[in-house]
């Protein structure tokens, strides 16, 4: 693998704890500077942090999730 390994994590609510995600993010070898971090509370779906994460990308480039349910609390928001 060539490219670059981003990581997003997303908390839908205030008290939802994210150190599983970062371990996770950080076992896979994503680099603690190229980890974006959503606190959106009680919005649906991924936002701004997402968003810069995505506008990042290059070809090759690899953006780490650990698990399908960080992109949205229910299909539609996928």
């Amino acid at each position: 693998m060539n490219g670059t390994l981003y990581g997003y994590v997303r908390s839908s609510a205030e008290s939802q704890d994210i150190e599983r995600q970062m371990i996770a993010i950080w076992d896979y070898g994503v680099a603690a500077e190229n980890v974006y971090i959503e606190n959106n509370g009680a919005e649906k779906g991924p936002g701004a942090a997402y968003q810069e994460a995505a506008d990042k990308l290059n070809e090759n480039d690899t953006l780490v999730i650990t698990s399908l349910d960080v992109l949205g609390d229910d299909s539609c928001d996928l």
